[in-house]
């Protein structure tokens, strides 16, 4: 398989660099495996010319020096200095503290090690000299010649293999153990941690001991290859585009460690949930020296308040919030921001994106090119607040050959996907809509492997209690849980109704509670994602795409529900566009083709 090469700009890299790419290229072209090659990453204050990571062999640091030996006018263990008469790093030496570096840093994840606390792979430390063969490098052996860093020379490159970048030995590092060393590394590809029945080394991992999930390698060289200036992610529910929100700002923060982040979102919810995301990650940014305290995340509305300072009495209108606000700030606004990131952009008004345009300083980029750094993440088909589309050229904003459609969900399960779309499909201006945001159905996919399924319920308080109590007796916690209702005032009573049980672990809440069974509107749900999804009194919402953001919620069981006992219109609509036969709709939770299941 092709090597993955981390990065799409390479215009950085020396001839010597180059070769030793193309070579890595040739050498892995021939595998039948994936390996990750991560070209001048930034470690600490470190800038290795390479890390690879070799799923079969373990990772190795490799540092290209192009030297002749008459570029060395002197050497030590520590410095050289060069032909003119500047004094530079041994890059043995300097290999050697990229070795270390990397190793304390994965030492500190507890899932990397062995019962002995030490590594559970090789790490293996490089310099090939493109320009100095055998016996040249032999001839200063005393310097080069340093603990943990070997020298390859340059016809030693020529026959370049895998066993000489690492040894004959072979140890199988599965994809959670490679997803782990990668989110260690670069902590901004970081999504969460799961667990893992897989018994490895003798033990099974623990609730503190979990794989780090990370950015796949379409999202991570995405993140990665986005240039400066104006860009737009859009696609599916739970095709990563929040991750790859959070991933590019600390990004550019690890480029630019002195850049002033603001990333805005329109509801609390997904708000909370960001600094959640971004503090699950502090340690790891803390101690890779990235400024994460540079990044500011809110609501927009409350940075409108923050740089208009009116008086907010509780009295004003959705005209004061979506016109008058914006307008009054943008009259005070000055660019104090490198970027701003916007999550959900379809919920934003126009005028609210020229606030954001007007708190952005600009930027010149290599190609000489100046603008702000805006950074758009949203699904057009998800907008619930904001009925219009953005006329991105009438507010200075170019998106042409700066946007990327993301047509794979790593959340919601194919069921879920499929009863979405065929629901969106049911209607004239949401099926032109499909057409035109996604391309049509084309390519949707979802690439999850928990199993996923669809019940449809009907009844009163009392059924949705049962509901709820059959979960968490069948080895669901109550934080993977969800349950939306249309309105609050619906979910306060819907509280007061449920067992004892079931209250002591739920909390009616319009922000994101990781820690409880959380009953929110369904209007609040934007961006949350759980095992389990429950759509309560679904013939209340008269809003389809806000049907279709509750649809797309769940990761494995998706429930859909009812107050009347024969079913509403949006209720019946959805049971339609799963296509069960009479014969197919069992009671009582019996599974049902191809994973659908009905209670009255």
């Amino acid at each position: 398989m092709p090597l993955k090469v981390m990065q799409s700009d390479l215009s950085g890299l020396t001839l010597g660099e180059n070769r030793v790419l193309n070579k890595l290229k040739a050498i892995y072209g021939t595998k039948d495996y994936d390996a990750f090659l991560y070209p001048q990453p930034l470690i600490l204050s470190y800038n290795p010319d390479f890390i690879l990571i070799d799923p079969f062999k373990g990772v190795c640091i490799v540092e290209v020096k192009d030297w002749s030996l008459s570029y060395i006018q002197s050497i030590n263990q520590i410095s050289v200095i060069d032909a003119n008469g500047e004094e530079l790093h041994n890059p043995a030496y300097r290999a050697r503290q990229y070795f270390n570096a990397i190793k304390n840093l994965l030492e500190r994840e507890e899932f990397l090690l062995n019962e002995k606390k030490e590594l559970r792979f090789r790490l293996y430390s490089k310099v090939i000299f493109t320009k100095m063969n055998s016996l040249e490098i032999s001839s200063l052996k005393e310097v080069l010649c340093q603990p943990v860093t070997e020298c390859i020379s340059s016809d030693q490159l020529a026959s370049l293999s895998v066993n000489t970048l690492f040894t004959d030995d072979t140890i199988f590092l599965d994809r959670g153990t490679v997803s782990t060393i990668r989110g260690k590394i670069f902590p901004e590809l970081q999504i969460k941690r799961v667990q893992t029945e897989i018994w490895q080394f003798n033990r099974v991992n623990t609730q503190d001991n979990r794989v780090i999930a990370t950015l796949d390698y379409e999202q991570e060289q995405f993140a990665r290859r986005i240039p400066y200036g104006h860009y737009m992610i859009t696609g599916v529910p739970g095709s990563g585009k929040t991750v790859i929100l959070v991933a590019r700002a600390i990004h550019l923060l690890r480029e630019n460690p002195e850049w002033k982040i603001r990333i805005l979102t329109y509801n609390k919810s997904l708000e909370k949930k960001l600094e959640q995301h971004f503090n699950s990650k502090r340690e790891d940014l803390h101690y890779m020296g990235i400024k994460y305290e540079n990044i500011d995340i809110s609501t927009f509305h409350q940075m409108a308040r923050e740089i208009a300072a009116v008086n907010i009495t509780g009295s004003e209108d959705g005209q004061f919030w979506d016109v008058t606000l914006p307008y009054i700030a943008m009259d005070k606004a000055q660019p104090i921001y490198d970027a701003v990131l916007i999550d959900e952009y379809q919920d934003f008004h126009n005028s609210w994106i020229k606030l954001c345009l007007k708190v952005c300083k600009k930027h010149e980029d290599k190609n000489g090119v100046i603008s702000e750094n805006i950074f758009l993440a949203g699904d057009r088909l998800q907008s619930i607040y904001n009925p219009k589309s953005h006329s991105w050229k009438s507010l200075g904003i170019t998106i042409i050959g700066r946007s990327k459609l993301l047509k794979t969900s790593y959340r919601s399960g194919g069921s879920h996907i499929d009863l979405a779309m065929n629901y969106l499909m049911l209607h004239d201006e949401l099926r032109k809509e499909v057409e035109n945001f996604y391309e049509g159905r084309d390519g949707i996919c979802q690439n999850f492997d928990s199993e996923n399924s669809v019940t449809f319920f009907t009844g009163n308080y009392r059924k949705i209690n049962n509901v709820l109590l059959d979960l968490l007796d069948n080895n669901y916690n109550p934080e993977d849980i969800l349950v939306l209702g249309p309105s609050h005032a619906g979910n306060e009573n819907l509280y007061e109704n449920l067992d004892d049980s079931i209250k002591h672990v739920a909390k009616v809440s319009k922000r994101f509670d990781e820690n409880k069974l959380l009953i929110t509107t369904y209007h609040s749900s934007k961006g949350l994602e759980n095992k389990v999804c429950i759509l309560l009194n679904v013939d209340r919402l008269e809003n389809k795409r806000l049907v279709y953001v509750g649809l797309t919620r769940a990761s494995e069981k998706l429930y859909i529900h009812s107050y009347k006992s024969e079913g509403g219109e949006v209720f019946n609509q959805l049971l339609s566009c799963s296509c069960p036969t009479d014969d197919e709709l069992i009671p009582d939770y019996s599974p049902v083709f191809p994973s659908l299941q009905i209670n009255h």
